[in-house]
């Protein structure tokens, strides 16, 4: 039986938490499913228990594959998959019941290319926070409406959608070590035809002490920038909104400049001070903080650097 959605499930590492992941999954009511479970090649007991769960449930499929890291895990999925729809889930978080018949009965009935839905952040533990009072539409809308979801409530993640497979065709994750989502994303969502947006949690991400420790090194720091820079390439070609746009930017540029010391080896870092630089004007909608250090770099750059260092910003 061909599955109606394929969920990649990308599986590094995860043993503690896999267990309440997978069993997430084994509650959704669909059966026309298939659970891709990429383990990456895992050091400790992940890839047994995704082996237990497979010989249970005839839903879930191991693959195996040296590490590429999530972004390859992702990919090898995208490679796999045998379904109409496509969804993905990370090893350490979990699911509603009905995570994939939700968003699903409403792709079928008005159909969709493309549903987002919103998520709950939870602890370690697998608490939830407490839920954000975010406003979201509701029902059909239009790709640009779709684009600022990805900058806003919705963000860049691919877990919190149902994707048509089609969206995908051509399109792959680049294996960076970070922020490829960022750089990838938006492309599926340009091709969509119909999308819509739903206004109830289906997902939890959770979050681990220590998981932004990875991304603040440097070469987390040049892929940040240029899968940040590419994306708004793109979307400053198509038109979307300038001022969400430079606004955006802005704030990637200053990001890196704070992150990374001006380095002529390092064209990023003499580019990202470039565009701060020549700002016709600041964009009210950063943070007084974030005003203050563009302030810094553009009238005094020494002080820029000091202040940098002195609230230990740096990766380099």
């Amino acid at each position: 039986m061909k599955p109606l959605i394929s969920v990649i499930v990308p599986v590094y590492n995860v043993e503690r938490f896999l267990p309440c992941c997978l069993e997430s999954l084994a509650a959704q009511g669909m059966q026309e499913l298939e659970f891709l479970l990429v383990d990456d090649g895992s050091t400790d007991r992940s890839g047994e228990i995704c082996a237990d769960f497979a010989a249970r449930d005839g839903r879930f499929r191991l693959i195996r594959q040296e590490n590429r890291g999530v972004f390859g895990a992702w990919n090898r999925g995208l490679d796999e998959a045998r379904g109409e729809y496509l969804m993905f889930v990370d090893g350490d978080d979990w699911v509603e019941p009905d995570f994939c018949e939700t968003p699903w009965r409403c792709a079928v009935e008005q159909d969709a290319d493309l549903v987002l839905f919103r998520y709950r952040r939870a602890n370690e533990e697998g608490e939830p926070f407490p839920a954000a009072p975010i406003s979201v539409p509701v029902g059909r809308i239009d790709r640009d409406a779709a684009l600022d979801l990805l900058f806003g409530a919705a963000r860049s993640y691919v877990w919190n959608k149902l994707w048509r497979k089609s969206l995908f065709e051509g399109i792959r994750f680049p294996e960076v070590i970070a922020y490829a989502d960022v750089g990838t994303t938006y492309r599926p969502v340009l091709r969509a035809e119909r999308i819509l947006s739903l206004d109830r949690p289906l997902y939890y991400y959770r979050k681990r002490r220590g998981s932004n420790v990875t991304l603040r090194t440097d070469r987390a720091m040049r892929d940040y920038y240029a899968m940040h820079t590419a994306r708004y390439e793109a979307l400053r070609e198509r038109g979307y909104n300038p001022r969400l746009l430079e606004a955006r930017r802005c704030a990637v540029c200053l990001t890196y400049a704070m992150r990374r010391r001006e380095d002529p080896a390092d064209p990023a870092s003499l580019q990202a001070r470039q565009a701060l630089r020549e700002l016709p004007a600041v964009p009210k909608t950063l943070r007084r903080s974030q005003r203050l250090l563009i302030f810094l770099l553009r009238r005094c750059p020494p002080l820029f650097e000091l202040s940098c260092r002195l609230l230990k910003l740096r990766t380099n």
